[in-house]
């Protein structure tokens, strides 16, 4: 370990003769204290690091500014924190957000990216969020930031709106049709550690048939199911437990482990039966591999023709995509599409983000509550593994009825209805009309209109 340096030695040295050594155990320090403390003031960091390094106050200074004005350290780091905390934000969470924002057109207000970070910061069971990160999970929500009235309001790109619009009109129609409607779905419970940190291979059990009683505590037990008016379906069930450390439990599910899962499932739900499902990387494993910009337009030719499409030699590589789109279209673009469509089943995804029009999502939170108030410290994977099918169990096919309603009245009429609603402020807030068109309307006329796109719903 470095000897701490006599700060007698330098305390009368001008800056000039701090040599790269010296610099370089300064910035160490600096790194590792401000990775301790990212908030902490100037003047007590510089404080703490002529303690651990033992030069003088003003050469730490000195230095640490130098390096600062240079962006050689600092906004790297900073840069690179920002990121990290916009990835380690979930799913439910992004899902949050976005009912936030989504509330405030609802209730006829314009949403700015200011108003959300107070709304989120202020909600308790959210992480409170800086600028930079608020920037960066907009973006990825696919939030874009248009002039009106004075302010830049957040409103969602074409794409994301055409998908919600999309999934709606095609659930509603399959209700209309009187098609049963599953919603498929998993998620994560966390419990103890044991005191054993022995590495152990990802396992798997299908409840309430387990292969093997294990006596050994598991960080996460990733559970999927799927259910419907009449309950969760009997034997659909699955259960993995892991000892993965990734971020996204989803990495935990292999597309193999998914596809036999599902391939025993589908036989349990009723006949041209819809299932609703989340968007996630494990069950959208495609068909086929799909031509895009980076091969070639032989390549591209040969697999069109291997397809039956009939192709012009002189067909240049946007025209060639289009047409690799058209065969996508027919053919359904994922596995899990064309095996449900073999057992008279359809699969419906619901848009990234929207997780609360999952209504499986409301059924976890009662499996989930029911295993962390009972488990305890210690608790056997068997013990676990109960609490499990015991929380199952307790939601009912009343409560699953009551779930689905909730979905329905509240959760898809507010997607439905923030798009008509942003429709309504973007004609009366453009830019483009003039002011004798522009007629904003009143609270009352927006609470009435909401009123009846409502019950229209």
């Amino acid at each position: 370990m470095q000897e701490p340096i006599d700060p007698n030695v330098y305390r009368s040295l001008p800056e000039k003769y701090v040599n790269v050594h010296q610099e370089k155990i300064i910035l160490k320090y600096f790194k590792k204290r401000k990775a301790q403390h990212f908030n902490i003031k100037n003047n007590d960091l510089v404080n703490l690091i002529s303690q651990d390094s033992g030069l003088d106050k003003h050469i730490v200074q000195n230095t640490i500014s130098k390096y600062l004005r240079s962006k050689n350290m600092l906004l790297p780091k900073k840069i690179k924190e920002i990121k990290s905390m916009a990835k380690n934000v979930d799913n439910l969470k992004k899902s949050a957000i976005r009912k936030k924002i989504h509330s405030m057109w609802l209730a006829g207000k314009i949403p700015t990216i200011e108003k959300i970070i107070t709304a989120v910061n202020i909600d308790s069971n959210l992480p409170r969020f800086n600028r930079p990160t608020m920037d960066k999970i907009l973006k990825e929500l696919k939030f874009d930031f248009v002039p009106m009235s004075g302010m830049f309001a957040l409103i969602e790109n074409d794409e994301i709106v055409r998908r919600r619009r999309h999934y709606l009109e095609a659930l509603k129609k399959y209700r209309n049709e009187g098609r049963p409607i599953y919603f498929l779905g998993d998620t994560l419970i966390e419990t103890n550690d044991s005191n054993d940190n022995t590495q152990k291979n990802e396992k798997h059990y299908s409840c309430p048939h387990t292969s093997k009683v294990q006596s050994e505590i598991r960080k996460k037990f990733i559970i999927l199911h799927v259910g419907s008016i009449d309950g969760f379906v009997q034997g659909g069930l699955l259960g993995i437990e892991s000892n993965k450390n990734s971020y996204d439990y989803h990495d935990d599910i292999s597309s193999d482990t998914f596809m036999n899962w599902i391939k025993k499932v589908l036989p349990l739900l009723k006949e041209n039966a819809v299932i609703v499902m989340n968007h996630t990387s494990y069950n959208s494993v495609h068909k086929v591999e799909y031509p895009d910009k980076t091969w070639t337009n032989y390549k591209i030719i040969e697999w069109l023709l291997s397809k039956g499409q009939i192709v012009n030699n002189d067909m240049i590589k946007v025209q060639l995509i289009d047409l690799v789109k058209q065969v996508k279209s027919k053919t359904g673009p994922y596995l899990i599409d064309a095996i449900a469509n073999e057992n008279n089943k359809v699969v419906l995804r619901i848009p990234t983000y929207h997780s609360e029009l999952n209504a499986i999502e409301m059924a976890w939170n009662k499996v989930k509550y029911h295993v962390n108030t009972n488990s305890v410290p210690a608790s056997k994977i068997i013990d676990i593994e109960k609490l499990i099918i015991e929380g199952i169990d307790l939601v009912t096919p009343e409560e699953w009825l009551n779930i689905i309603e909730y979905t329905v009245v509240k959760e898809e009429a507010d997607c439905w209805n923030v798009d008509l609603s942003v429709n309504l402020f973007c004609d009366t807030h453009s830019t483009t009309i003039t002011d004798k068109e522009k007629t904003i309307p009143s609270n009352d006329e927006i609470e009435l209109i909401v009123s009846r796109l409502q019950s229209s719903w």
